[in-house]
């Protein structure tokens, strides 16, 4: 089985959101979302294929990074 890390890709998003010094507000108009989208996935809630590409992209990590045989998060 295979899980989705929102751990690690809400980590992802807060460490450039920072290092940028760039408010919520600015990193979801950068991602096309909502901020109430970024806090369901940051909260472990379902976000659908179109929106986690989204994010996943805006990271400019690899998309791979956000998935795990284990349910653990590293």
């Amino acid at each position: 089985m295979i899980f989705f890390d929102y751990i690690k890709l809400d980590l992802d998003i807060r460490k450039k959101q920072y290092k940028n010094s760039m408010s919520e507000a600015e990193v979801c108009r950068q991602m096309s979302i909502s901020r109430a989208t970024l806090w369901r996935m940051s909260t472990g809630k379902p976000i659908d294929m179109s929106t986690f590409c989204k994010m996943a992209t805006w990271t400019e990590r690899p998309v791979g990074r956000y998935f795990s045989k284990s349910k653990g998060h590293a």
